[in-house]
């Protein structure tokens, strides 16, 4: 397997875990969430498909692409324990 090809199931791997984790936060949230919260998770999780698919457009995927989906990963793992049961207390409208 080429650096190339490498590089891309990396980026594919990532991008799916993400997504996936993303999903599960969306999972959690309802009405009461406020919307900036609600859009944010909506964004990271289109990024996240738009990334793992880059390769099918002609866009090969680099390290940086593939850095800057840990990093978004790392951010949503620090915030899985208060979203565990629910949304968290800061989460919830007013």
């Amino acid at each position: 397997m080429g650096s190339e090809q490498t590089m891309v199931l990396l980026n594919l791997l990532t991008c799916l875990a993400g997504g996936l984790l993303c999903a599960c936060r969306m999972t959690k949230m309802n009405g009461q969430v406020k919307l900036p919260i609600r859009l944010l998770t909506t964004i990271q999780f289109t990024l996240f498909a738009a990334s793992g698919m880059s390769y099918t457009y002609g866009e090969p995927a680099s390290l940086i692409q593939w850095v800057m989906g840990l990093g978004v990963i790392a951010y949503l793992l620090l915030g899985v324990g208060p979203w565990r049961y629910g949304p968290p207390s800061y989460a919830l409208k007013a």
